[in-house]
């Protein structure tokens, strides 16, 4: 099954809780159940939990994490080949890799 991992950054590079929650970054991950798919990701990222792992109804799965001195939440979820697109509009990052093409610039709006 395919499970789509959303990573929300809580803190800074120096450890500082940050002002404001940030853009989302997605990841895909093939597994037989959530928590093997968190598991999976951990390992791949050299992440620790911080607490226990929350599971939902439906597959879902919320986690908090560690990765040096940044600290994240993870939301694991049932999803396919395509990632969900950042609030932004941009596509998201995969595999923490960014994957977004140059913007094209937006035609003005008639006066």
């Amino acid at each position: 099954m395919k499970f789509i991992i959303e990573q929300l950054f809580l803190n800074d590079d120096a450890g500082k809780p940050l002002p404001k929650a940030g853009e989302p970054m997605f990841h895909r991950c093939e597994a037989e159940t959530p928590q093997q798919a968190l598991s999976m990701w951990l390992d791949a990222h050299r992440a620790s939990l911080l607490g226990n792992v929350s599971e939902f109804y439906g597959y879902q799965s919320v986690a908090t994490a560690r990765a040096g001195v940044r600290i994240f939440s993870l939301h694991v979820y049932p999803g396919s080949d395509m990632l969900p697109r950042a609030k932004s509009g941009e596509k998201p990052q995969d595999e923490g890799k960014n994957s977004r093409p140059p913007e094209e610039p937006k035609p003005e709006a008639p006066r």
